[in-house]
C-alpha cells in the first residue's frame, strides 16, 4: 500500500478531545500487547511537551457497544494521556463498521511504520476470521500440532517448509493446504519426542528436510522410521538433529 492511503487513514474525521477514558478499549487479538517501557517513555517525554494534539489517536465505533471506541493506532498513546491525566485527542474513523475492515487497517497502518512479522500477520488475519487461516488452525489443533509457532505450522500446510513469503501468498490470495498428509505424518512422530517449544522447531525443520529430500517415498519412509526408533535428546539446532541422525543409523543425509 502506498504512504498516501495511510495518510487518508490518519488525517480522516475531525480531531476530538476527551477525559472519558472508559469510551476507548483495545483490540487486544489484533493488536501488539501493550509494552510496560514504551507507555512509561511516552509519559515522561510527555511531562516535558504534549504533542497528543498533534498526533491524535485513531478509533472507530465498536460495532457492539454503543458508545465505545476500539483503538485502531495509539494505544499507547492511550494509556500514557491515562497515566497522565491529560485529554486524550482522538479521530473516529467512521468508514470502518466491521471487525474484518478495521484488522485491514490495522494491518495497512502497521505495516507503513513498523511492519509486522509474518507470525503477528497471520495471527491478525486469524483473529478476523480468514476461513483459510482457521481450517489451517483446525488442521493444527487437531493433529496435535500446537507446540510449534502458528506461523511455522501454515508454512508447513502451504509450501512444506520453513521459509519463503507466506505475506505475499495471503496478499495474493494464493494460500491453501497443499500438505495436510506430511503434516499429519509429522504430527505423528513428534507425539513421541517430548521437547519443550525451543527444541521441537529445529527438530520439525530436520524432519521437513528429510520428507523433501529423501528422495522417493519408499525411501523418505525408510529415513522416518529410522527416526522414530532414534532416543532423541534435545539439540541446539537442526545440524546438531541431522549428525546425531547420521551418528545413530550411520544413514547420511
Amino acid at each position: 500500500m502506498t504512504k498516501t492511503r495511510a495518510k487518508t487513514i490518519y488525517t480522516q474525521g475531525k480531531v476530538q478531545l476527551t477525559t472519558n477514558y472508559d469510551m476507548f478499549e483495545m483490540m487486544d487479538s489484533f493488536q501488539r500487547a501493550i509494552k510496560t517501557p514504551q507507555v512509561n517513555n511516552l509519559v515522561r517525554s510527555m511531562r516535558t511537551e504534549n504533542l497528543l494534539p498533534f498526533n491524535p489517536i485513531i478509533v472507530f465505533p465498536n460495532p457492539k457497544k454503543k458508545g465505545k471506541f476500539l483503538i485502531l493506532d495509539g494505544q499507547h498513546r492511550c494509556e500514557a494521556a491515562k497515566a497522565l491525566g491529560l485529554p486524550i485527542h482522538y479521530i473516529v474513523n467512521t468508514r470502518i463498521k466491521t471487525m474484518k475492515e478495521a484488522m485491514n487497517s490495522i494491518l495497512l497502518l502497521n505495516n507503513n511504520s513498523k511492519p509486522f512479522s509474518a507470525a503477528q500477520t497471520l495471527q491478525t488475519r486469524l483473529d478476523g476470521g480468514d476461513k483459510i487461516l482457521k481450517e489451517m488452525d483446525f488442521i493444527l489443533k487437531d493433529c496435535g500440532l500446537t507446540e510449534i509457532p502458528f506461523a511455522l505450522g501454515v508454512a508447513l500446510l502451504y509450501q512444506m517448509q520453513t521459509g519463503g513469503s507466506l505475506n505475499r501468498a495471503l496478499t495474493a490470495g494464493n494460500l491453501r493446504v497443499k500438505n495436510e498428509e506430511s503434516v499429519r505424518e509429522l504430527a505423528k512422530i513428534l507425539e513421541t519426542i517430548n521437547f519443550d517449544r525451543k527444541y521441537r522447531q529445529p527438530f520439525v525443520m530436520f524432519i521437513v528436510r528429510i520428507m523433501k529430500n529423501g528422495g522417493d517415498k519408499k525411501e523418505v519412509k525408510k529415513l522416518l522410521r529410522q527416526v522414530r526408533n532414534i532416543d532423541w535428546v534435545p539439540q541446539r539446532n537442526e545440524l546438531a538433529y541431522r549428525h546425531m541422525f547420521e551418528t545413530e543409523t550411520g544413514t547420511f543425509i
